[in-house]
């Protein structure tokens, strides 16, 4: 007889991670919009290389756990479900790492920094 309540835990793929998701909630200002276009090419970009093992000591349980506190999806789901917001630097020249709200279930990333991926594998490996 199978245990009941056991839940098995499985490697999570890029499609099974995105889907945690809530969709992208995009500013109404047109230049901010772009700038958040931005922090989105970034993010997925971020998702492909974990995919494509560019970072060995990545994974998306990883980077699950820096943003929920948790390295496998809970028995009843996310809630909420887990999102990406953005921020606005303060200036050109600083260095702005990506954060995670644990208790939002969201990730922060830097508006319009397209060069932000090393602050992001940064951020993730040294939670």
């Amino acid at each position: 007889m199978a245990p009941l309540f056991v839940q098995r835990k499985i490697s999570l793929t890029r499609n099974k991670f995105r889907s945690f998701f809530e969709a992208y909630k995009f500013h109404d200002d047109c230049t901010i919009r772009d700038e958040e276009y931005d922090a989105v090419y970034v993010w997925e970009k971020f998702l492909v290389d974990i995919e494509t093992k560019k970072f060995p000591a990545i994974t998306f349980e990883t980077v699950l756990h820096f943003m929920t506190g948790m390295d496998s999806e809970p028995p009843s789901g996310f809630i909420p479900p887990l999102k990406v917001n953005f921020f606005a630097p303060s200036n050109e020249e600083e260095q702005c790492y990506p954060y995670a709200q644990v208790c939002d279930n969201a990730i922060y990333l830097p508006r319009g920094r397209r060069d932000c991926q090393p602050l992001l594998v940064e951020a993730v490996q040294f939670e």
